[in-house]
């Protein structure tokens, strides 16, 4: 039995390499666990749009939010599809333990959801503020690095150097997907006016 007494997503957060290694070696996986975990993440950020939209949550908003918000799992499954194609555990067992790695994520969407929710909408678009949300996301991107190194090094049983290799590919194949879903209007538009210039 393992010593911490939090739920896996607290314990993965603080002592990545120890909970992965248990985790991964402990209990099997199913696909409805896997599919909770992804549908979970989704909601949080659902409810993040709805609430720095309209300073709440709305069915509505968190709904359209959360069907949106599916793309930014989707690439990650993608990542790890390519990265786990032959896992020496079940792959719905690999996504259910990868994605028990997004708390410092779901830390920061209820943090920027509090934000947008107890202060006014020009307070929380004033550059001190904009400041520290760059910042913060600076520290959530290194924090969600070393879990998910940990999750190659225990979860897929790599080496130090592999694992860092994968970390790279896999923010590599992810992060431009759902750049490019969110943000490909906007980027093509731009793209468009350089080039008629």
């Amino acid at each position: 039995m393992p010593k911490w007494k939090w739920s896996a997503d607290v314990w993965v957060m603080f002592a990545p390499r120890a909970a992965y290694r248990w985790l991964a070696r402990a209990t099997s996986g199913s696909a409805w666990r896997a599919v909770t975990r992804v549908l979970f993440v989704a909601l949080v950020f659902g409810c993040m749009v709805s609430i720095a939209a309209s300073g709440g949550v709305s069915l509505g908003r968190a709904g359209d939010g959360t069907l949106n918000a599916l793309i930014v799992p989707a690439t990650q499954i993608v990542a790890l599809a390519v990265l786990c194609w032959r896992p020496k555990i079940s792959f719905s067992r690999v996504v259910e333990l990868s994605f028990t790695g997004y708390g410092p994520w779901l830390v920061w969407m209820i943090l920027f959801s509090m934000l947008w929710a107890f202060l006014p909408a020009v307070e929380a678009l004033s550059p001190r503020w904009q400041q520290a949300a760059h910042y913060s996301v600076f520290v959530v991107v290194l924090w969600s690095g070393l879990i998910d190194f940990a999750f190659f090094r225990e979860v897929m049983q790599r080496t130090a150097a592999r694992a860092a290799i994968d970390l790279v590919a896999q923010r590599a194949i992810a992060w431009p997907l759902w750049i490019l879903a969110f943000g490909g209007g906007p980027i093509a538009a731009e793209l468009t006016g350089i080039f008629r210039r």
